[in-house]
């Protein structure tokens, strides 16, 4: 119904619509990633398998998985294009729940190749978290376990630099900033933000945040940073500041993780939610939702977000980690085109034809009070009905009379009255003229 009726509103360029569903996975999805121009979509869940979508027909591309099985779970995934490459080309990095991380490299517009398979981390310790320096081709991991690792991509190898331990913390996240300088580790449990020189792995500084850290997503455009705290919704870090401006309500019935994203350059947070919604919210104009997204059923989990913006369309993609794991597909025009006048005249008559529907629907309430509003409407006209035109002139005397008609006016007012001429003379009158 909600689909209908969002149809039935007609193009909109504030709204965000279901463009299509992708099934593939059979178990839960935990992380999605876009590439730069939009064209592909990576999946990656507990059936150990990265899944890339081709983003113009919707179509499944490739799917990567270990013959051997030695995965486990893709636990984080980001495509990457290096800036100054001779010849760029989409980069594609994953983690997995034993431990290893993998780059898969895809050359013009066919599918991905592996470049590096490595096990980063113990068999037991899994991938939590990465992110790519792409100023200087590093990369710096975190594990379950509290292992801090900084690698350098080389020609398709990856060489470890330094490695650090972060005692009674799971490191959710791990950032670069300040160019490359310094490297964010979100603890999750405790709320801690730790900063080391990503040179010398020396520790810089450590702050508390008021909750714990589920999820953290920083905006590319602003540097504004979305924290999941856990418990009742998102808080919203301006660039640099651990003191959170705002709080982004999201209903928390179960105590999962819930990923968010930055979209249409920062305009927009997205976020995910354990009943079966998607939020959007407008970090400029307050803290209700602009639009609440219907991915599935209350019972189900939507851990997982992402958005890109290509030169036609603002692009949500939201994964299911209960239910029957798809990915929806959400889009809005990202300008104005032709073709959005072209179905005007349809959609005029679709909202004729919902009008029509609710007017039926309700006929019952509405259809007594009518009846009764034209009785009383004919109640009123039926005296008037039966008095006849004399009755609305019987205060107008004959002087009166005269001053407002001329001679032969007033020979047809009279006819009309059905008064004799010889009844009333005309004298007075001529005399008057």
């Amino acid at each position: 119904m909600e689909a209908f009726v969002d149809r039935l509103r007609g193009p909109s360029t504030n709204r965000y619509r279901l463009a299509t569903t992708l099934k593939g996975h059979d178990a839960p999805i935990n992380t999605l990633a876009f590439n730069l121009q939009g064209t592909l979509l990576a999946s990656g869940g507990d059936d150990e398998e990265v899944k890339i979508w081709e983003m113009n027909r919707y179509t499944l591309l490739q799917t990567i998985a270990d013959e051997n099985r030695r995965w486990g779970q893709v636990t984080c995934l980001k495509f990457i294009t290096f800036e100054g490459a001779a010849a760029p080309s989409d980069w594609l990095f994953f983690g997995t729940g034993r431990g290893f991380f993998l780059g898969y490299r895809r050359p013009r517009k066919v599918g991905l190749n592996q470049q590096f398979s490595k096990r980063i981390f113990a068999p037991g310790d899994s991938v939590e978290a990465f992110d790519v320096d792409r100023n200087y081709q590093r990369i710096v991991l975190s594990s379950h376990n509290g292992v801090i690792k900084l690698c350098s991509i080389d020609e398709g190898n990856i060489t470890e630099v330094w490695q650090a331990e972060l005692l009674d913390l799971i490191p959710r996240s791990v950032r670069f900033v300040d160019s490359g300088r310094m490297i964010f580790i979100y603890g999750m449990e405790i709320g801690l933000l730790v900063c080391r020189d990503s040179e010398t792995s020396v520790e810089k500084f450590t702050r508390k945040l008021i909750t714990p850290v589920g999820d953290v997503s920083v905006c590319s455009s602003t540097g504004a940073v979305a924290i999941d705290n856990m418990k009742n919704g998102f808080d919203l870090y301006p660039p640099n500041r651990i003191n959170a401006t705002s709080t982004f309500v999201v209903e928390c019935t179960r105590n999962f993780v819930k990923k968010s994203a930055f979209g249409e350059a920062g305009k927009v947070l997205v976020c995910g939610s354990d009943h079966g919604a998607v939020y959007i919210f407008s970090p400029s104009e307050g803290t209700n939702p602009l639009q609440i997204l219907k991915h599935g059923p209350r019972s189900h989990m939507i851990q997982s977000v992402e958005t890109i913006t290509t030169p036609d369309d603002h692009i949500i993609a939201s994964a299911a980690s209960t239910g029957c794991y798809k990915i929806k597909i959400w889009k809005k025009k990202a300008r104005s085109t032709t073709s959005q006048s072209d179905g005007s005249g349809a959609h005029f008559f679709a909202n004729l034809l919902l009008l029509f529907l609710i007017a039926y629907l309700t006929v019952d309430r509405w259809l007594p009070i009518l009846k009764a509003q034209l009785e009383l409407l004919a109640a009123r006209l039926e005296p008037m009905q039966t008095e006849g035109p004399s009755h609305f002139l019987k205060d107008f005397d004959d002087v009166a009379i005269r001053k407002l008609f001329d001679k032969e006016e007033l020979l047809e007012y009279r006819r009309f009255l059905g008064i004799q001429e010889d009844s009333v003379g005309l004298n007075g009158y001529e005399e008057e003229v």
